[in-house]
């Protein structure tokens, strides 16, 4: 379960300082030494969550930044503090899912040799993204340079002849009913904005 972070905060801290100068805090950094902690603070456009059990406890944390003006979702942050943990993997992909839904423009990044590569790449694939590298551009605390993937999901859009640009077919209302939303004033509400013909 996602829940904000700001509510979690001394116990996400703790949890942070002591797997900072661990060589996994390096998939998070994404270059070696570096041992900045994540500040868990509301900033504007930001969100952060903690990641909890059934038990309430913190078994993860998990962040995203969105710039409201071009609409796009980026520098995520995770971190799992409960390594293996199934939950944490689905909480964030569900969320993962409704941003890509929400969203005209989603972009992560992840350093070669993190595990969770199979899963991001699956998710790229499922809503036809891309994914680039770059090779051997940061150093891991092994010495080895390894690679970055950046990944980039694009909603599906088409410009009307008015010139207003309309997402289309983002969700299984949209996909049954071929009825389209307006981009950034209608979100996941399909049924407030049909075609003209069915008006």
């Amino acid at each position: 379960m996602l829940k904000p972070a700001i509510l979690y905060k001394s116990e996400i801290e703790k949890h942070f300082v002591e797997v900072m100068y661990s060589d996994d805090y390096f998939y998070y950094m994404g270059y070696a030494h570096g041992h900045e902690l994540p500040k868990v603070e509301p900033f504007d456009n930001m969100y952060q969550w903690a990641i909890i059990n059934k038990a309430n406890e913190v078994i993860g944390w998990f962040a995203y930044r969105i710039d409201p003006v071009n609409d796009s979702v980026y520098n995520f942050g995770l971190y799992s503090f409960d390594k293996g943990n199934v939950l944490i993997g689905k909480d964030v992909f569900e969320k993962m899912e409704e941003l890509i839904a929400r969203h005209r423009r989603v972009e992560w990044r992840v350093i070669e040799g993190n595990p969770v590569i199979r899963s991001y790449d699956r998710l790229c694939k499922r809503h036809n993204g891309h994914k680039a590298v770059f090779h051997k551009v940061t150093k891991g605390p092994d010495g080895i340079y390894r690679n970055e993937y950046v990944y980039e999901i694009l909603s599906e859009s088409e410009e009307m002849d008015d010139g207003i640009i309309f997402s289309r077919n983002l969700c299984d209302s949209c996909i049954n009913n071929d009825c389209i939303f307006q981009s950034g004033i209608v979100r996941n509400h399909c049924d407030f904005y049909k075609p003209e013909s069915e008006g």
